[in-house]
């Protein structure tokens, strides 16, 4: 920071280059902005010497406050959920903020990739559920698949029933106590260190007393779309090809977000850039008042920023009027401490986390 001397300047131009003009004056941090509806107010507005802005003079009696349209917030939380969908983290770079640009079509594509990204990762995720479900399976039918028996002649016994899930390990006792006084066979088929996974048979009769000791002990029954009318090993022939299946699946969906991360980081950089930048330009807006065709826009430059600021603003069309005025006696600053463009970029996005 450094102590400059500073000159009122005052802007008029059409509407529609509002959004250009001033992310230009935020990026040369070459104005320290005063609300233009007090300066109009108070009639140190030097709207009448903008000769060249006829249309700005007439249309000065319909001046309002500058609303912002823009929700910065859906743009920062999409790219916020894509960097962490994606894992890659941003840098805010002054370089992606230089040209001219559509920052509502920067919005509407971070919306399209967005969206995009947001369908493949939800596959993504139904892919390691469903594999997962896959590996839970597989425990139930590993030690058993070379029993030759078609388990529809078990499932479709007429009055006995079977029941297949897990139990944890702490409520084995309490299965053991209570389903020896019945009439039910426990078929343990496998383990793990927090569960043991079985098979129970029990005749129909019993049903109820099975019901109320499998709710006792949280038994967790297996839900699965898998036909159990084959034998053992065919249903687990069935469910390796169907894990191979999904394993491709789920790997093919990993090299297109893959693919997707090294096409578009360097772009979601520059549109998170853009995004801090934006928020600069729009707290810039909030100091603008505009008439139905027309902004007016005042401040304080920095002497040596002056010819900057006009060259800056020189290729603008020529219904663009700038009027630089001496301070006034007690009225605003000589000098200020004009912050850099980092600080000033960033410091808008800094309350928000």
């Amino acid at each position: 920071m450094s102590l400059q001397k500073m000159e009122m300047v005052n802007m008029v131009g059409r509407i529609d280059q509002l959004d250009r003009i001033a992310r230009k004056i935020v990026l040369a941090s070459s104005v320290q902005m005063v609300n233009a509806f007090d300066e109009i107010k108070n009639n140190h507005f030097s709207i009448l010497k903008a000769s060249r802005n006829v249309g700005a003079v007439i249309d000065y009696s319909n001046i309002h406050p500058y609303q912002s349209t823009k929700d910065l917030a859906k743009v920062e939380e999409q790219l916020l959920s894509l960097a962490n969908m994606l894992g890659i983290t941003y840098t805010v770079k002054r370089q992606y903020d230089a040209g001219d640009y559509s920052f509502t079509e920067t919005a509407q594509t971070v919306n399209k990739l967005y969206r995009t990204l947001s369908a493949q990762m939800k596959k993504y995720e139904q892919l390691q559920k469903d594999l997962a479900k896959i590996e839970h399976l597989k425990k139930y039918f590993v030690n058993i698949k070379d029993i030759d028996i078609l388990l529809s002649d078990v499932v479709n016994m007429q009055y006995i029933r079977m029941r297949i899930g897990k139990i944890a390990k702490n409520n084995i006792d309490h299965l053991k106590k209570y389903y020896s006084r019945i009439s039910a066979i426990v078929l343990k088929v496998n383990e793990d260190k927090d569960f043991q996974y079985i098979m129970i048979f029990y005749p129909e009769y019993v049903h109820n007393e099975v019901e109320r000791l499998l709710k006792y002990t949280h038994f967790h029954e297996l839900v699965t779309d898998f036909n159990f009318e084959e034998k053992p090993g065919e249903i687990w022939k069935a469910i390796l090809a169907h894990q191979k299946t999904m394993q491709k699946k789920l790997d093919q969906l990993k090299a297109a977000i893959e693919q997707f991360t090294k096409e578009y980081r360097h772009d979601l950089n520059k549109f998170y850039s853009r995004l801090c930048l934006e928020y600069e330009v729009e707290q810039l807006k909030s100091y603008v008042v505009c008439s139905n065709s027309f902004f007016y826009l005042t401040g304080w430059v920095p002497v040596q920023k002056k010819d900057t600021l006009e060259k800056l603003l020189a290729d603008y069309p020529e219904d663009l009027s700038i009027v630089f005025k001496k301070k006034e006696k007690e009225k605003g600053p000589v000098h200020s401490l004009m912050e850099n463009f980092r600080s000033r970029i960033v410091r808008p996005l800094l309350h928000r986390f």
